[in-house]
């Protein structure tokens, strides 16, 4: 393990951010900031995002699993819409959160802020690895929203 492939996001649909307090998923678990981003899987741009999504998979199976694709993903088709493929990106530190200005964004109320909710269309960083921790898999950590 070690391998680590950084992939920019652009005009992704934003969802269940956790971008400025972290949390646990499961009670007593480990605390991360985290979010979701939906990829359109009918438009040319996320057509071509998924193609760029999955080359990097096979490149960290390649290196990490001999080639073999393991089959815990971070890339989940979306089970309420078959239009989105769902990558959920995952950080133990704060991510990196800045407006279309680029200037930092800080929490307003309740670990969010207001301008980044649920459906909000944004470009965000996320690094494809493998780990073997309970098993083979590929996730993506979040380097910035």
């Amino acid at each position: 393990m070690g391998t680590r492939i950084t992939q920019p996001l652009k005009n992704v649909v934003l969802s269940y951010p956790h971008l400025f307090v972290a949390r646990a998923a499961v009670p007593g678990g480990d605390k991360k900031f985290s979010a979701s981003f939906r990829l359109d899987t009918k438009s040319e741009e996320g057509k071509a995002l998924i193609k760029q999504l999955k080359g990097a998979i096979q490149q960290i199976a390649d290196a990490d699993f001999g080639g073999k694709l393991p089959a815990r993903l971070s890339l989940k088709e979306d089970k309420t819409d078959d239009r989105y493929l769902i990558v959920s990106a995952y950080s133990t530190s704060r991510p990196v959160v800045v407006d279309n200005k680029l200037r930092p964004l800080e929490e307003t109320s309740g670990g969010q802020n207001d301008l980044l909710f649920p459906g909000t269309i944004v470009n965000a960083n996320v690094n494809a690895y493998g780990y073997t921790a309970g098993g083979n898999g590929i996730a993506f950590g979040l380097e910035g929203v």
